[in-house]
């Protein structure tokens, strides 16, 4: 594989997990407010409770409530380590419930946080699955968000940024199915096609294994699980002979990993190896790897290369613009990774001058008003 980058092949991982389901039971009364109290936000029980029946879809108020039962009924029958980081989980997002969709992830990864299993795989090969979707789940979202604040919005804060981020979360669902398909779009802020193929270019740099190695910080297992890996990683002879060192005080350094106060720290080419020898088979590819997408119109195939080449540093040409404007929009690109601002809005700002300076300085300042122009529901850029 010399000469390109080796990439983890997120569909085949995540499918090795036991994303679980969730009966449709809602949550009691009773046992809302008994939940509440759990995690010790029995202050904020009533202004959360009325905040759920001004939702504005009943399958929202629905789903909030079928997954709070469903974390209900896992803190009653988990470990108090488990019950612990449902507590603190759940006491944020009760404190802190701006969106639906954004409130419906928080919830989802607290179930899931709680009860993702791979039963059916080796202990070493379960605990790196599971560390790797975590930073899946967890980093690569919030990245990406980052990304796309950065280059298409000049980092103006955003104070409905809750729904950009819900935007990303959903499309890497669409993508790669990181919470098992189970996300909802955000009516403000819509997974379109577009954002769909832009999320999938950009995505890239965050699932070579060098970026993942980065994500879960190197150091994976612990106890007879570190061995484990060390020997898949080392082979038999060269493992015994990194426990030899150990075992007489000594630290253990190659090209694949180091070993140093019984810490088992890969490299990314150590990491490839181990996850090539699962028992599933190798979960790493040269080639990006989703799930089956929606189809792109010419309009928005030409879009989706602006908005990526902007992501990237670059621009668009007046010219490139002149031959995109003759074409439709949609009324789901009024919202384009962020509420109020369309597609077009983001590539007319990115439109590069005679001397090669971008129009980024424009965004920037037209969106300072764009927290005023949400207030009101408006579109700010048409």
């Amino acid at each position: 594989m010399s000469g390109h980058a080796v990439l983890l092949d997120v569909p085949k991982l995540v499918g090795l997990i036991n994303i679980p389901s969730f009966e449709d039971e809602e949550i009691s009364d009773e046992g809302l407010a008994e939940l509440l109290s759990f995690v010790n936000a029995a202050e904020c029980g009533a202004a959360y409770r009325c905040w759920l029946t001004t939702l504005t879809h009943s399958h929202q108020i629905h789903e909030a409530k079928r997954l709070l039962r469903a974390i209900d009924m896992l803190r009653r029958g988990s470990n108090a380590h488990v019950t612990d980081i449902i507590r603190c989980s759940l006491a944020d997002a009760v404190r802190d419930h701006r969106c639906f969709a954004d409130h419906h992830q928080q919830l989802l990864c607290i179930c899931l946080f709680s009860s993702v299993e791979a039963n059916h795989l080796e202990s070493w090969e379960r605990t790196l699955v599971t560390e790797i979707w975590k930073y899946l789940v967890q980093q690569v979202a919030s990245a990406l968000a980052a990304t796309l604040s950065r280059t298409l919005f000049g980092d103006v804060e955003d104070n409905m940024n809750t729904h950009a981020n819900a935007c990303v979360c959903k499309t890497l669902d669409v993508l790669f199915g990181v919470f098992g398909g189970s996300l909802q779009d955000d009516e403000n802020c819509p997974c379109s096609p577009v954002v769909i193929r832009v999320v999938k270019e950009l995505s890239l740099e965050f699932i070579t294994l060098q970026s993942v190695l980065e994500g879960i910080g190197g150091a994976i297992g612990s106890g007879d699980e570190r061995w484990m890996m060390a020997q898949l990683v080392l082979g038999e002879q060269d493992a015994l002979e990194a426990a030899n060192r150990v075992a007489f005080g000594e630290d253990y350094s190659c090209e694949l990993c180091s070993i140093s106060n019984n810490r088992l720290v890969l490299t990314a080419e150590g990491l490839e190896r181990l996850c090539r020898k699962g028992s599933s088979g190798a979960v790493v590819t040269e080639q990006i790897s989703t799930r089956a997408l929606p189809a792109l119109s010419a309009e928005e195939e030409l879009a989706s290369c602006y908005v990526t080449r902007i992501a990237r540093g670059g621009s668009v040409t007046m010219a490139e613009w002149e031959g995109l404007v003759t074409l439709g929009w949609k009324a789901e690109y009024d919202n384009f990774f962020r509420m109020s601002v369309s597609l077009r809005a983001v590539l007319a700002c990115h439109i590069a001058h005679e001397d090669g300076a971008s129009c980024v300085e424009a965004i920037a300042s037209e969106l300072c008003a764009t927290n005023q122009a949400n207030a009101t529901g408006g579109v700010l850029f048409p």
